[in-house]
């Protein structure tokens, strides 16, 4: 496994003057809870395991950081 940190691409609503227990969800939580939202439609409720659905909704949101990441570096 690697030494080097996950990018979860950082605190999705940053505020100010807040201490790390008061940080909230990543931006990769962020898009995780948005993917789901499309992996929850009605047509494809009971044709995947919770897990499966979950694991899924983090996929995408890591390849979102990933490509958001790309993009910022392209620039």
């Amino acid at each position: 496994m690697s030494d080097e940190k996950h990018d979860d691409g950082g605190q999705a609503f940053p505020m100010a003057d807040r201490d790390d227990s008061m940080k909230g969800m990543t931006l990769e939580d962020w898009f995780a809870g948005q993917a789901l939202t499309g992996l929850l439609e009605p047509t494809m409720m009971g044709a995947f395991e919770n897990e499966q659905i979950a694991k899924s909704a983090y996929d995408l949101a890591a390849a979102m950081v990933d490509e958001m990441r790309r993009r910022e570096n392209a620039k």
